[in-house]
């Protein structure tokens, strides 16, 4: 016998549990990419930059870029509603659909449940004045035109709307390859 002890066998592996498909992208699909450029929200002080965006069978990542000239705190976040944030600090950003209906970034965690249509944060990387962010929208667009709509007082940006045609993603959803098949 050696000075260590035997290590005891790995416990069964267990299957993970799937996350629900407005909360995050279907695994096990090559997205289809869609360029896109769009300046949402400008001031002196700061900016909200959309595209390029990923698509998949159910829905599209879309990145979202913010820029500011000067910030103060180290570790802020500009789409966090904590309760020690300023609410005029708090970037509002959403998608609003030709259908009527909209997903406002975590805005269904607020209301619970299984919701219509989401746009949820599935994180990014920043530094030095810069956040590059990925948010997924679920489920795929209605034909017609999406408009991004942001709001951010804190840095001088008002409401502000850019729009694109849905018809690219429609058309990229069609192209996404299923890697394998479901098990």
């Amino acid at each position: 016998m050696g000075f260590f002890e035997e290590l005891p066998d790995p416990p069964l592996r267990r299957q993970r549990a799937r996350e629900p498909a407005w909360n995050a992208p279907p695994g096990g699909e090559m997205p289809v990419p869609v360029a896109l450029e769009l300046v949402v929200g400008r001031s002196d002080d700061a900016a909200v930059l959309v595209g390029p965006l990923r698509v998949y069978s159910t829905g599209f990542e879309l990145a979202l870029t913010v820029l500011v000239r000067e910030w103060q705190e180290p570790f802020f976040y500009p789409l966090n509603r904590h309760h020690q944030a300023r609410k005029e600090d708090v970037l509002r950003f959403a998608l609003a659909f030709a259908d009527g209906t909209r997903g406002e970034v975590e805005d269904h965690q607020r209301s619970g449940g299984s919701p219509e249509r989401t746009l949820t944060s599935r994180g990014g990387t920043s530094g030095e004045g810069r956040w590059d962010l990925r948010l997924w929208s679920w489920p795929l667009p209605p034909p017609g035109q999406i408009e991004a709509v942001c709001l951010w007082p804190g840095f001088s940006i008002p409401e502000t709307r850019a729009s694109f045609d849905a018809q690219p993603v429609l058309d990229a959803a069609a192209r996404v390859e299923r890697l394998w098949p479901d098990d």
